[in-house]
């Protein structure tokens, strides 16, 4: 009789939707051994997210508010962030963070960049931030530029050797247009970097 009511004494129960767990398997529907300060908090995953979107809801004026205020004391901070595994030095300017190479390049010109432009390093260090280090270039130019440089040769697994890369499947990885024309990838990395592709 003690075993029957051992066994069916809750293991866990949700304070808020009071959801039971009386097996082991049950937990599952718990946070694993979730503390806090007046001991183990018993709420449910569904009950746990529930309030967790609440909380954040009533206090988002406030997060705005915090970020806001974080921003402003701190004008004028340059930092390195790393974004897509690319350190850059980021600076805060008006209340947002921007690239400090904008920042540099739009005082040297006297304008703001327009919406198409963007800031190329010449000797490829993204760090390296100096006036004469940065060039004003169109998306498009600077997309084109980093595709068949000699840094983007060697690293993208596209441009390697089939023994170094095992991304390399073979010339069916070429697009479909350009082994239409009888390229295979030999002949159009060569011309490619030579700048005869599509000249003749």
């Amino acid at each position: 009789m003690m075993e029957a009511m051992a066994e069916r004494k809750p293991l866990r129960v949700c304070r808020v939707c009071g959801l039971v767990a009386l097996k082991e398997e049950d937990l599952e529907w718990f946070k694993k051994d979730r503390t806090c300060l007046y001991g183990r908090d018993n709420l449910c995953k569904k009950c746990r997210r529930r309030r967790g979107q609440e909380h954040y809801r009533a206090n988002l004026r406030q997060y705005d508010e915090n970020r806001r205020r974080w921003y402003l004391e701190n004008e004028g901070r340059s930092y390195i962030r790393e974004v897509q595994g690319v350190s850059r030095w980021y600076v805060i300017q008006n209340g947002r963070e921007r690239p400090r190479s904008n920042v540099v390049m739009e005082e040297t010109l006297g304008r703001s960049l327009e919406s198409n432009e963007v800031i190329h390093h010449i000797n490829e260090d993204t760090l390296d931030d100096r006036p004469e280090n940065l060039q004003v270039m169109l998306r498009s130019e600077h997309s084109r530029h980093h595709a068949t440089s000699p840094k983007q040769v060697k690293t993208h697994p596209f441009y390697r050797s089939g023994s170094q890369s095992s991304a390399w499947k073979g010339d069916h990885a070429l697009p479909k247009s350009i082994r239409q024309r009888g390229y295979d990838r030999q002949r159009y990395l060569q011309q490619k970097r030579e700048g005869s592709y599509g000249k003749s």
